[in-house]
């Protein structure tokens, strides 16, 4: 039996004195998370979260680390990092890529894709559905062109 993985990590440098101080919180505090999905985070599962996040860093050089944690989802990722700009970055845009694996060698089993985060959108990029799409064109292409 083989296993998928989804497999990601990104940062969002520069953080603040209050960004810092937030996701700290929401590290060590499950009561925290609560509040921050209730301040712009509602589809944020606070019982089923498995989303890695950690500020790194000190002084001016902080950084909050976001990756996947044995279960987290893209979407949860982008979700997360959304509610991060509706409160502090309105302005800003965050894009960050992911890896799709398997334990075995499987012809579904690898691929990626993108994420572009803003305070208003989640914009997603699947290679996948990608690549799809492109053999489907070439293939109607080929079929209409030949004679």
């Amino acid at each position: 039996m083989a296993d998928y993985y989804t497999h990601f990590s990104f940062t969002i440098d520069n953080l603040t004195d209050e960004e810092s101080a937030a996701m700290l919180a929401i590290q060590s505090d499950p009561d925290a998370l609560a509040n921050f999905a209730k301040d712009g985070a509602d589809e944020i599962d606070v019982d089923y979260w498995h989303l890695g996040v950690q500020v790194q860093g000190s002084g001016d050089d902080k950084q909050l680390w976001i990756h996947d944690d044995g279960g987290a989802t893209t979407e949860d990722a982008a979700i997360f990092v959304q509610a991060f700009l509706k409160r502090f970055r309105p302005d800003c845009a965050i894009g960050f890529q992911y890896a799709n694996t398997c334990s075995k060698p499987r012809t579904d089993a690898y691929g990626g894709g993108a994420y572009y985060v803003d305070a208003k959108e989640i914009d997603s990029h699947d290679g996948s559905e990608w690549l799809r799409k492109r053999m489907k064109q070439a293939s109607a292409s080929r079929e209409t062109t030949e004679v």
